[in-house]
């Protein structure tokens, strides 16, 4: 844009210049007349000869910057051109906004991309292709930008020919012509569709399991202590630790692919049978957590039931003895995540123990404490990770020996 200037300001003073010389020819011209004919003209004649002189540079003046003007015109026409030439070869999509932020440009991409004729496209025509959720945020954005005559960047969806939508980033900055002056807004659009799907994709396996598509542990411990939070102000809920029953025999003799038929089976009644608003989510193995609001023991005992009676249901289905042992562990905001899910893993032990096919509740009273110092004093092999808080066992005991499936 400076070099553009620089030469606009060279061609100029050259225009200046040769007009100048015009106006001084002419002027020596006035002043030969004047003194070879002049005398022998009277008066009247020699104002006349001289008003013709000056009519003659006038016209010589008017000539040059005519023809600087049709210059100016001509360059930039052939600037628009090359630049409108040079943008309908590439792959992005691109449109341009006049000042009155009317679109009056599309190139051959976009009209590729939309299978929409320019005339169809041009002033708010096109608009019509983004998808209604992301219009709003659009034009506010696009509006003060072009208020402001500043660049900016927005993602909304744009409907390609066959009626899919599309994500597309679109980078917007102001247009000036050679001398500087503002003539609009240009604006290039790229489809980041894939891009976007890659990282959805990369998050759905850092939060979900990938064999049933559930929540993993991460995910549950995030959402326990929302749930905590939540208690904490009046809204008690309850955490269900769930451990399938019979898992290990139904894997070992029938293998691993059946294995994983059963898991996936058993995470669909779990999945089914919650509520839109609660979390169930893959612990790990064959052991799975519901998160439930706004519920007392009593309540949670019997959603405890209903979930063991659709699994027993769905194993004889699958012509296998399944069951699940549950532990319940309650929300009052009195203590943190991390100890509500080691009270409900407890319970869930202690569920396992009782015969399989039970639920037990656990009081928040130390169970896993009480536990864990007993099976310290029996069986000093069971693994401990994690750091100790201070006022409880190590927050990653893993009750692993329980009485066989």
């Amino acid at each position: 844009m400076t070099q553009r200037r620089t030469d606009h300001g060279t061609s100029v003073a050259i225009d200046v210049l040769a007009a100048s010389v015009a106006v001084g020819a002419g002027a020596a011209l006035f002043e030969l007349i004047t003194q070879l004919v002049a005398p022998s003209l009277p008066a009247w004649q020699s104002v006349a000869a001289a008003g013709g002189l000056a009519a003659t540079a006038a016209a010589c003046v008017a000539f040059v910057l005519s023809r600087r003007t049709k210059r100016i015109r001509e360059a930039l026409e052939d600037s628009r051109r090359f630049y409108l030439d040079l943008f309908e070869d590439f792959p992005s999509l691109i449109w341009r906004a006049s000042g009155d932020h009317e679109a009056d440009y599309f190139n051959q991409a976009w009209l590729d991309f939309t299978g929409r004729m320019p005339s169809q496209e041009v002033g708010d025509g096109w608009i019509k292709g983004i998808h209604p959720d992301d219009v709003d945020e659009y034009r506010a954005i696009r509006r003060v930008s072009f208020i402001r005559r500043e660049p900016y960047q927005v993602e909304y969806r744009l409907r390609r020919r066959d009626d899919v939508y599309r994500w597309m980033v679109e980078h917007g900055r102001p247009l000036e012509d050679p001398e500087g002056n503002y003539l609009g807004f240009i604006g290039v659009c790229s489809d980041v569709t894939a891009v976007k799907e890659q990282a959805e994709t990369l998050e759905q396996l850092s939060t979900h399991d990938p064999l049933t598509g559930l929540p993993n542990r991460r995910s549950m411990e995030h959402a326990l202590d929302r749930q905590v939070s939540r208690s904490a102000r009046g809204m008690s809920g309850a955490l269900l630790y769930m451990d399938v029953d019979n898992f290990k025999t139904c894997n070992d003799t029938r293998g691993h692919e059946f294995g994983d038929v059963i898991l996936v089976g058993v995470a669909d009644v779990l999945r089914k049978a919650a509520r839109t608003e609660e979390m169930v989510a893959r612990l790990g193995g064959d052991e799975f957590a519901l998160l439930l609001e706004r519920a007392t023991a009593r309540t949670a005992k019997f959603v405890a039931d209903r979930l063991r009676a659709g699994v027993r249901e769905f194993a004889a289905r699958q012509k296998v003895e399944l069951d699940l042992s549950v532990g319940v562990a309650m929300i009052d905001g009195r203590t943190t995540g991390d100890r509500v899910m080691r009270e409900a893993d407890a319970a869930m032990y202690v569920a396992k123990q009782s015969g399989k096919g039970q639920t037990s509740v656990s009081n928040l009273g130390g169970l896993h404490d009480r536990l864990a110092a007993a099976f310290s004093d029996r069986r000093p092999s069971i693994a401990r990770s994690g750091p100790h808080n201070g006022d409880s066992a190590p927050s990653e005991l893993k009750f692993r020996r329980r009485p066989a499936d």
